[in-house]
């Protein structure tokens, strides 16, 4: 996932990014949120069935503080 998320911090085209069912677990959510404060293309994000507890949704919560483009997250 930080492989990703990496490119994804970059990213100028990507708008929806589907990651329903993948092992990301709250270690992979810390990086997604890192992410969502830096990107400012991605619209839709599908973190569906990823194995993200309470902690991870919170941490990912706080980064949509500050992402002013993401308008839907499943």
């Amino acid at each position: 996932i930080n492989a990703l998320v990496e490119a994804l911090c970059k990213n100028k085209t990507i708008l929806k990014l589907n990651l329903e069912c993948n092992y990301i677990r709250d270690s992979g959510a810390y990086a997604i949120a890192e992410m969502l404060k830096i990107n400012t293309t991605l619209n839709t994000l599908n973190l569906s069935a990823c194995v993200i507890e309470k902690e991870g949704a919170v941490v990912i919560a706080k980064a949509l503080h500050t992402n002013n483009t993401l308008r839907e997250l499943n």
